[in-house]
Formats: C-alpha cells, structure tokens, sequence
C-alpha cells in the first residue's frame, strides 16, 4: 500500500478527509474498508518476525488493520502529535491513557467539573489499584499548585468541560504539572483538534480527540490517544485497543 504525504498545507475540510490516507493497487479514491480479521504472510518465517516485532506490518485487526492504522495516521497529523492509537469508545481511550502509566501508590489530579464517567474513573477505578487523587477546581492555578505531591504522576482535565463549558488554562495547568513531573491528559471533548490544539499548548501532554467528531469518513466510530513525545521514555507510554464494532440493531439509541 502507498501512504498519501503530509496534508498539513490543506484545509482542515481536506485533511479531515484525506489526512493519513494508505492506497491498494486499486488506486480508490476513497479509503478501502479492509473487513478481514487475519492477514497473509508469505512464509512461516515472515509470520514469526511479525508476531515477534521483528518485522513491520498487520497481524490481526483485533491489534491494528490499515483502516485503523489511516484512522490513527489522521488524528496524528489533525493534532500535530507523534503518535496516535486508537480505541472503540471515547471512555476507553480515557481510562487507557489515565490507568496504563500509572502503578500503586501514585496521585493524580484531576479538575472536579468533567464527565460522570471520567470522574468515576478517577475517583472510583484508580483507588481500586492504590493509586490516589485528588479533584481541584480546575479554574483556581493555586489548587492545582497546592493539590501537586512528590508522587503526582498525571493530570486530567476536559477544556472546554463537560457540561458545564469552563475554559481551563491548559498551557498553565501545563506548566504546573510537568514542573512536578507530571504529564497532563487533556479530553478535547467539545472543541475537538479543529477548535483547539492542546498540543500546542502544552507541547509534551496527551490529547484525547472525542469519538464523535473523529470519525474517519465513517467506517469505524473511535477515540483515540494522541501524545506529543517528551524524550523521558517513563512517559511515553501511548493507549491502545481495537477499533469499534459498528451497531447493526437498528433501536434508536442502542449504541
């Protein structure tokens, strides 16, 4: 397959589209839906250097196909990030790119105003594995600054948030946390990468796009987790699941 080159002279209508972009020996003009759960190898050999990492290339779609791999190569270049993976609901990127750095006896601090099921995740889930937080009006620097400890590991927040539309600081909350050796995990939720880029912001965070509007041209609804790479390798741990299955009952609401 051909990869497309970089679309970052376009439009963000254009780069939504063809942003990422592989081609068959087809020549499609839009993306092939790739609907096969295994691929072939042309030897045993070949099969063991890919099931090794020795090799580059698709093992099975429940770890990545091309579709996924355009989907994710899209929201890295919609983002501005070094690397993507993607996920089957907003929610798991979220608790991936929260849960997977982290280890028993860390502490996170999150801003009180986000989703029910993000709050759940860090109220609820993180206890679960000894890990702490702690909730802070995310409008007040101060209680962030108050809320850091030695074993602050991640900060959370959603900006614009949700539902209550508080703007936070993120390249400020930024600043807070990488200076207590923090990451920061920002859920893009409502202004998505076409309104805002926290990556810009705050330069070696994590951005999680919504699932809604990262769509890639309707063949799979998927959120993704999008870090920009700082050159610690103890916080360059990225997310990643499968792409989602599409609903076929056809009740409003189901899915």
């Amino acid at each position: 397959m051909s990869e497309t080159k970089s679309t970052a002279r376009y439009r963000p209508e254009t780069r939504l589209v063809h942003a990422g972009a592989l081609r068959s020996q087809f020549g499609e003009t839009s993306e092939a839906l790739f609907l096969t759960q295994g691929f072939v190898y042309d030897s045993a050999e070949q099969c063991e250097a890919r099931f090794k990492g020795e090799e580059p290339g698709f093992l099975y779609s429940r770890f990545s196909n091309p579709n996924v791999s355009m989907f994710e190569r899209r929201m890295i270049e919609l983002e501005g990030a070094e690397a993507a993976r993607a996920t089957a609901t907003g929610m798991a990127a979220v608790t991936t790119a929260i849960l997977a750095p982290l280890k028993a006896g860390d502490h996170v601090v999150a801003a009180k105003a986000m989703f029910g099921s993000c709050r759940y995740v860090v109220e609820d889930l993180l206890p679960r594995y000894g890990i702490q937080s702690t909730l802070v009006d995310g409008l007040d620097l101060d209680q962030w600054r108050r809320a850091m400890r030695p074993n602050t590991k991640s900060c959370f927040l959603e900006s614009p948030t949700n539902p209550t539309l508080d703007v936070l600081d993120i390249g400020s909350i930024a600043e807070i946390a990488h200076k207590a050796g923090a990451r920061l995990i920002v859920d893009n939720v409502f202004a998505t990468p076409i309104w805002q880029s926290p990556l810009s912001l705050a330069p070696t965070s994590w951005c999680i796009p919504p699932p809604s509007t990262s769509t890639a041209r309707a063949a799979a609804s998927a959120a993704s987790s999008c870090p920009r790479m700082p050159s610690s390798p103890s916080t360059s741990t990225i997310s990643c699941a499968r792409p989602a299955r599409r609903c076929r009952r056809s009740m409003p609401g189901c899915c």
